[in-house]
């Protein structure tokens, strides 16, 4: 008598790989280049046996094996990482030793992120003042591979605070009132590369000047030491008494008012009526110019 064996299907493909080089299957890192790929697991489950594989590596995703191997490895060589990023497949269909030949398989997809991101921070829509010790910062951060994990802030360039990435943030100056302060900033990927320092800046006046014109200006036209008051519907001032000492102030949310002069002076109107305090912009303070 004769045995026969009929071999119909096809074998099926390899469960399991190794890059050869540390990267894990789809995971973003930023140091292999230069894979060297073995596999294991494929079977023909009892038929005529595992002859041979079909290789395909490139960017493709659904690139057509064109390669062929007998062992379960391939060398293929360092990737283009001259862009900075890169994505590549290894893909891969099993052929027994009567030509049945599976459907092929992506085995491995090695991704390289050696770029820093970028970004254009700013800070509470870049003015340039904030009344606030608080400030809200806006990274506009870009990444071409693994994309940004984290945001880094600093008040001095040397002590730095870590937060993850979002498109708005928030952080705290130090409290040094009227002072241009510069936050420096940077960003890092999901693999670890870094941006350069961005240095952002602006203002802090946590007392800031108050509505003026040249339409108006409110002083004591005579001895203060009597007290009075002067009222419109936008304002109420009580001149008290003659002494700072005694006097009050007076605040909303549009306004600060210290009322009381000293004694028997008499505040004069004239030009020089502000001083002008320098940071990224002018902030006036009141001045009262007395006679005598």
């Amino acid at each position: 008598y004769y045995t026969f064996y009929i071999d119909l299907t096809a074998p099926t493909n390899p469960t399991a790989s190794d890059s050869g080089c540390g990267a894990q299957n789809g995971v973003w890192q930023r140091t292999c280049t230069n894979p060297a790929f073995t596999w294991s697991g494929a079977s023909d489950h009892g038929g005529s046996g595992v002859k041979d594989y079909h290789i395909y590596w490139g960017t493709d995703s659904n690139g057509a094996p064109n390669t062929r191997r007998s062992t379960a490895s391939y060398d293929p060589g360092s990737i283009n990482a001259s862009p900075g990023f890169a994505t590549y497949y290894l893909r891969v269909s099993t052929r027994d030793n009567l030509g049945h030949e599976s459907s092929p398989k992506t085995l491995f997809t090695l991704r390289y992120d050696g770029s820093a991101p970028t970004g254009d921070p700013v800070i509470n829509d870049n003015v340039e003042t904030v009344h606030s010790v608080n400030v809200l910062v806006e990274p506009q951060g870009q990444d071409t591979g693994s994309g940004i994990a984290s945001v880094l802030f600093s008040n001095d360039g040397e002590n730095w605070q870590t937060q993850g990435y979002a498109s708005t943030l928030q952080w705290t100056l130090l409290p040094h009132n009227r002072t241009l302060h510069t936050v420096w900033i940077e960003m890092e990927d999901g693999v670890g590369n870094q941006s350069q320092q961005y240095e952002c800046q602006v203002c802090l006046d946590l007392y800031p000047a108050h509505p003026a014109s040249t339409g108006y200006r409110l002083w004591s036209a005579g001895a203060t030491t009597t007290g009075g008051r002067v009222t419109s519907t936008n304002y109420q001032l009580d001149n008290t008494v003659g002494q700072n000492s005694g006097g009050g102030l007076l605040t909303s949310v549009n306004y600060r008012l210290q009322s009381g002069f000293q004694g028997m002076w008499q505040a004069t109107p004239g030009e020089e009526m502000f001083t002008v305090f320098h940071c990224s912009r002018p902030i006036y303070l009141p001045l009262v110019v007395r006679n005598g």
